[in-house]
């Protein structure tokens, strides 16, 4: 078993290191992506995974709350909540706020 230390963070001026142990065959997989894809280190490769992931989870998120509003039963909307709607768009408030 093999360790890497990553390092790892959002924010350019901070660093945190994380170490993660590898068997050798994922070891070999990951210094042939690096080296294939183009990633300056390890590290780059594994943010760029954690940043894929966190772009699959928002987009599961999106979908769930998608799906979810499809479940819920729909209504007509009425001249009144298309105005309301057009006015909250535009910014100037709702037209039922100013009656």
């Amino acid at each position: 078993m093999l360790c890497y230390a990553l390092s790892m963070t959002s924010d350019p001026k901070r660093v945190t290191t994380m170490n993660v142990s590898l068997s050798e065959a994922l070891r070999a997989f990951v210094d042939g992506r690096v080296s294939e894809a183009g990633f300056s280190s390890v590290s780059e490769y594994v943010r760029e995974l954690i940043r894929q992931d966190q772009r699959e989870a928002a987009r599961a998120a999106l979908e769930a709350r998608l799906l979810a509003a499809l479940e819920t039963p729909s209504t007509e909307m009425s001249d009144e909540d298309w105005a309301d709607l057009k006015a909250q768009v535009l910014g100037t408030g709702s037209k039922s706020e100013t009656e």
